[in-house]
């Protein structure tokens, strides 16, 4: 039987962020290193969450939910003016990044299923986001705009943090999904998950501090400074996360 849920524990982080690892050497899309951990400035914020499909003890499928917050998102370092938009018009939104899973043959398309469903569910009503971003290789791109119901928001380009393979950005806005896919929406949002499974599971600052030694050095988040327009005008996290 496969469960789904927000990672809670040290251990379930450290489960999630191996097999991150793992796919993403396999892909080439990162270098090896000595602590087979893919870990990210972001995985260090109370702002992201990881989510995590499980068979058994053994997380099989993760991924993470980055929220807007002091180093942007992600995608910022290489769509600067696309997400300086959507920062203008005061929309509140964050990243899907980090997505990895075992070979799980016929089946891997459904759990992936399940595992998004349950994060744009924790997204829009628990953190109360209108949009999450994604990039993604431009192969993939035409799936979650068909099935899933994205946008895309940015051309392709290389991506510094996956040995400069080529990305699109795509956006999925929550606010506006039910008019423009209602297919997609069906799929996301058709059968409302429990509040017990959409209940925030972060993890203790303590524990995210454990995880500072495995940062890789070579993942560079948008200059703090493209953010300065945001820290001086944004709303406060606790206004943006009840």
């Amino acid at each position: 039987m496969v469960t789904y849920r927000p990672a809670s524990t040290i251990e379930d982080w450290i489960a999630a962020l191996r097999l991150v690892y793992h796919t993403y050497v396999r892909a080439g899309l990162i270098a090896p290193n000595k602590y087979m951990l893919r870990v990210t400035p972001y995985h260090l914020l109370p702002t992201t969450d990881l989510f995590i499909a499980c068979e058994g003890p053994r997380v099989i499928l993760t991924m993470s939910l980055v929220r807007d917050g002091i180093l942007g998102i992600p995608a910022e370092a290489v769509y600067p003016e696309v997400i300086g938009v959507h920062r203008k018009e005061r929309r509140v939104f964050g990243e899907v990044t980090c997505l990895a899973g075992e070979e799980i043959g016929n089946t891997g398309l459904s759990h992936f299923i399940e595992l998004v469903r349950l994060l744009a569910q924790y997204a829009r009503f628990t953190e109360h986001l209108d949009e999450v971003f994604i990039a993604v290789h431009p192969r993939h791109a035409l799936f979650y705009e068909k099935f899933l119901g994205f946008e895309q928001v940015g051309d392709v380009r290389e991506y510094p943090s996956v040995q400069n393979r080529p990305a699109v950005l795509l956006c999925l806005d929550a606010t506006t999904l039910q008019q423009r896919h209602p297919r997609a929406y069906q799929i996301l949002f058709g059968s409302p998950l429990s509040k017990e499974q959409l209940w925030p599971a972060r993890l203790p600052v303590e524990h995210r501090r454990l995880l500072e030694p495995f940062v890789d050095k070579r993942f560079v988040p948008a200059p703090l400074a493209a953010h300065a327009e945001w820290q001086t005008n944004a709303i406060p996290l606790a206004q943006t996360s009840q």
